[in-house]
């Protein structure tokens, strides 16, 4: 599993190019998180047999369930004309959507781009792979996605990694283009 995870971190470029790769990064570290909540609700393996990997009991929730979970958690989701606000006064738009959707849809001016999938370690102010201009755990992290799903379950996690007041934008990028907002071509 440690290998797996320097790949996400080290942004392998087979990871970056390849769709498929993506997809199956951006899964693990999906597991890598399910795992980490699973110890924090005391789920732990206690005993040799779930230990060696026979669980006793495993919760599963539907994606419905899972998305909703998150955005409980968020507090307050901003529309894209909030966001845009926010971002003026200060806060930090960070784009996750693959380089592909930006590629095809156009970039957020001002927004920084962060691949989903180093996401966790790009805002981790302990991490040595932290992005420089991310810094800062009081500064307030609105995360874009393509719709507004997978930017909720990210933020979710930023959340559970200490940045309390990150949130996402409703609608994502497309209602943020639908509401006249600023968006450039792609280079």
């Amino acid at each position: 599993m440690a290998d797996e995870l320097e790949v996400l971190v080290h942004d392998d470029p087979q990871v970056l190019e390849d769709p498929a790769a993506r997809r199956r990064a951006t899964e693990r570290l999906l597991e890598v998180i399910a795992d980490i909540d699973r110890f924090e609700r005391h789920d732990a393996p206690n005993d040799a047999a779930t230990a060696a990997g026979t669980r006793r009991h495993e919760v599963r929730r539907s994606s419905h369930e899972l998305l909703a979970a998150a955005r409980a958690r968020l507090g307050d989701r901003l529309t894209p004309a909030q966001a845009h606000h926010e971002c003026d006064a200060g806060s930090l738009l960070v784009d996750i959507r693959p380089y592909e959707q930006r590629r095809a849809d156009g970039l957020v001016p001002g927004a920084h781009l962060v691949d989903r999938n180093v996401l966790e370690w790009r805002l981790d102010p302990t991490c040595p792979w932290q992005h420089p201009a991310l810094d800062g755990p009081h500064r307030r992290v609105i995360l874009l996605c393509d719709e507004g799903y997978q930017s909720s379950l990210a933020a979710a996690t930023l959340v559970t990694m200490g940045l309390d007041t990150a949130t996402d934008v409703i609608g994502g990028f497309r209602a943020w283009r639908l509401s006249g907002l600023p968006v450039a071509p792609s280079p």
